[in-house]
């Protein structure tokens, strides 16, 4: 959608709409340099062009993806409900950077404060950052 109008601006602010079924999405997608990235409960992640919404990439990554997607230095962050997380480029060609698995069970995205990452388990809270 366009921004500003007022009142109902489905037809005159609607740039486009995506084709097909709409999966469904648990978080946020993330804008990045002309590209909408996303992320869904089936386990895709995918890149589509802002301007046009053409699918650039659409990828499987594995289980069930949970919260919104994390952008931090030109990467993606994304993690499943079975406890692995993904690092992704931010980039019109698919790379998945690092994968890990906390082996824990998790229902939240993952949090960024001051340089560092937050992922919750339902046991545990594990920071990950630099060493100090």
């Amino acid at each position: 959608m366009r921004p500003g109008g007022k009142g109902d601006v489905t037809k005159t602010h609607q740039v486009w709409r995506s084709a097909g079924k709409n999966p469904q999405r648990i978080g946020s997608g993330v804008l990045h340099e002309g590209h909408l990235y996303l992320a869904n409960a089936d386990g895709f992640a995918e890149c589509l062009e802002a301007e046009s919404g053409k699918v650039v990439w659409k990828e499987r990554l594995a289980g069930r993806l949970w919260g919104s997607l994390l952008l931090g230095d030109g990467r993606l962050y994304v993690g499943n409900l079975e406890g692995q997380t993904f690092v992704l480029d931010a980039s019109p060609k698919f790379k998945v950077l690092a994968k890990s698995d906390l082996g824990e069970t998790t229902y939240s995205a993952i949090a960024p404060s001051n340089g560092e990452l937050f992922l919750r388990t339902y046991k545990h809270l594990y920071c990950i950052g630099p060493t100090r």
